[in-house]
């Protein structure tokens, strides 16, 4: 063949093929083989740029650069170098709209690595509203919701890690314990605060607490009938087994273990404090209510 033959509407020359109307259809059986002598692979519309494959020689990079329009200046461009390290890069040269979205037909899973996020940038929960996590300073996590910073975690003095609460309630649920004449187990280790009813004496009350120390109270409440007493106070590890400190018995203020209030509908408050590393509890009743 020539270096300049024109067969139908098809133009060769010698590094051009030409259509002058209509499509250019490829029906390989095998593949497409690409072969440049720079390494880049441009496609053009209308004689504009819009989307490159480049090979770069510094860094070694690979970059697939797809233009907003033919010869337009905004882009999205993917980068692999050294590695397989992977850069998806967005790019608005008017301003900051050149957002990246991932829309899944399905869940976005990310496995086998971390996620790092730069400081000072929001984790929102709520698609960009009001509602979002950041580290707001140096090692100070802040939790907004609604608008509002309600909770800072920081690392303070010394190592010490600081929770506050701005302009925030703190509460718990409260767990209604079922009752049995032998044994009652109050569940502590599903949250700090607790009610049991009482139709009937009990034997042994055992107070399951979480592996970490704390506050947690149980109201013990008189049924409509009333005059219902405990014999055993005794406490239990986060796996179940007896607490080690004090035998797995109760310690109580003043060395006695109360008396409950028996009249009918009253109830009486038990207050504990759980130390995981003795693995003891300190108890005291506020009775008569």
């Amino acid at each position: 063949m020539s270096s300049n033959v024109k067969r139908d509407h098809h133009l060769w020359t010698r590094d051009t093929i030409k259509n002058v109307s209509g499509d250019v259809t490829l029906d390989i059986d095998d593949s497409i083989i690409l072969d440049t002598g720079d390494g880049d692979v441009i496609i053009k519309d209308s004689g504009f740029d819009f989307m490159t494959i480049k090979s770069e020689s510094v860094g070694d990079a690979s970059v697939f650069k797809l233009l907003e329009s033919p010869g337009g200046t905004d882009y999205m461009s993917i980068k692999t170098t050294t590695h397989g390290a992977t850069t998806i890069e967005t790019r608005d040269f008017a301003a900051a709209a050149a957002h990246l979205t991932l829309d899944p037909d399905g869940d976005l899973l990310i496995s086998g690595a971390d996620v790092k996020i730069d400081a000072a940038k929001k984790l929102y929960l709520d698609g960009g509203g009001d509602t979002y996590i950041l580290e707001s300073g140096a090692d100070n996590l802040a939790i907004v919701v609604g608008g509002f910073q309600f909770v800072n975690a920081t690392e303070g003095l010394n190592g010490q890690m600081d929770w506050k609460f701005r302009d925030a309630a703190v509460g718990f649920d409260i767990n209604t314990a079922t009752f049995h004449a032998t044994d009652t187990f109050i569940n502590f280790r599903a949250g700090n605060k607790c009610k049991l009813t009482l139709t009937a004496d009990i034997t042994d009350v055992h107070f399951t607490f979480p592996n970490m120390s704390g506050n947690f109270v149980c109201l013990f409440i008189q049924d409509g009938t009333g005059g219902w007493d405990v014999t055993n106070w005794k406490t239990r590890d986060s796996s179940g087994i007896a607490g080690s400190g004090n035998s797995g018995v109760v310690l109580w203020s003043g060395g006695t273990a109360p008396s409950l209030t028996e009249t009918a509908n009253k109830t009486d408050i038990i207050s504990l404090f759980w130390d995981a590393s003795t693995e003891t509890a300190y108890a005291v009743a506020s009775e008569n209510f």
